[in-house]
């Protein structure tokens, strides 16, 4: 049987998102992989088009700019959620939303982590954490570039406005607060009361 012949991938996502790859790397991947052209489409941000756009003069690569827009529709049957918008190319009212996105997700960041240092602190806390199956070290205060930073270290990716979500945060907790170092045995269990 032959193989296919896959002339583009219009829906790549990197490091700069949510994908296993840095942007660089997803260009040597798609050269040696064989699509004739890519689409970096990383969720609501174009922090590693720099990075494709270099390396894809390096690798003689037609490297397509994009962006993987999370929206929402309202109407008055019920709002849908969830939804995926693919933009293959980058305008000015692209380049504002993602300013305006990056703004709204750091915003949002701030009020769980300001919640979860709040909670931490709260005799309700204390009181749950004794009985709990695995009990948290007692943390100190929570701090988003203390996530940034440990997200980009998780990662292999130095990303200012990586994509960090209440899971990652968990996930942060359990690893650093849980005494294990590992902290993903625990992390479920830490899922189940702070998210």
């Amino acid at each position: 049987m032959r193989k296919p012949n896959i002339i583009m991938d219009t829906h790549i996502h990197s490091k700069a998102s949510d994908g296993a790859w840095a942007p660089s790397e997803v260009v040597r991947q798609a050269r040696a992989r064989g699509p004739k052209a890519i689409a970096l489409t990383d969720h609501d941000t174009i922090y590693g088009l720099p990075e494709v756009i270099e390396e894809s003069y390096s690798q003689e690569a037609i490297v397509i700019l994009g962006i993987e827009i999370d929206a929402e529709y309202e109407s008055e049957k019920g709002k849908v959620k969830d939804i995926e918008l693919l933009s293959l190319g980058i305008n000015d009212k692209i380049l504002e939303f993602t300013r305006k996105r990056a703004d709204e997700r750091k915003r949002s960041l701030e009020h769980y982590i300001k919640a979860l240092n709040k909670y931490f602190s709260s005799p309700d806390f204390e009181e749950k954490n004794r009985g709990s199956r695995f009990p948290l070290k007692m943390p100190a205060l929570l701090s988003v570039e203390e996530l940034i930073d440990w997200k980009n270290k998780k990662d292999n990716y130095n990303n200012p406005e990586p994509l960090l979500s209440k899971i990652d945060v968990v996930k942060y907790i359990a690893e650093n607060f849980s005494g294990d170092p590992e902290g993903e045995r625990k992390s479920k269990s830490v899922n189940r009361e702070f998210l």
